[in-house]
């Protein structure tokens, strides 16, 4: 297996996540679990409110989480709804995790972005539409790379996203 990339969590907690393989390890120096890439936010979300609950109970420092709280945001209120809007299947959004999905309309314009993790390569994508009164967002579903995470954590502070 070749790694794609490790993040350390905290001093002795490191999770390492492979190219082509569905799970992230956690390594915290004595034993190893594996966790479903798709279950990790919901691992880290778990591990956060118990953290916020229980003071003695380590926090996860996820940096992604931290700037995008919402994942949906305007109109966008669900998976169905970006998929309706971008006139897409909403299968099409069914290997991904979206991290932020935000559109906007004023006086029949509109801007959106999706931030989103493809599950199908492990990497980050973004995707911009917009338009003015003619017309919606149609035809403008087209995916730009943005990288790994680590790039895409890079990204997200140089173009100063935060939501």
């Amino acid at each position: 297996m070749h790694i794609k990339h490790v993040v350390e969590l905290s001093k002795d907690l490191k999770a390492t996540y492979y190219e082509n393989f569905p799970t992230v390890e956690l390594f915290d120096g004595d034993r190893t679990i594996y966790i479903a890439k798709n279950e990790w936010s919901a691992l880290i979300d778990v591990l956060q409110k118990a953290s916020e609950y229980n003071a003695n109970f380590p926090i996860l420092h996820d940096p992604i989480k931290e700037r995008f709280p919402n994942k949906y945001n305007g109109i966008f209120e669900s998976n169905d709804v970006i998929a309706s809007q971008f006139q897409i299947p909403v299968a099409e959004l069914a290997d991904m995790e979206i991290i932020y999905a935000n559109y906007e309309c004023e006086d029949y314009s509109g801007r959106a972005i999706v931030l989103f993790l493809s599950y199908e390569d492990d990497l980050y994508y973004e995707v911009h539409g917009s338009h003015c009164s003619c017309n919606g967002l149609e035809d403008q579903w087209e995916p730009e790379l943005i990288g790994t995470g680590e790039q895409f954590i890079e990204y997200i502070k140089r173009v100063n996203y935060k939501y």
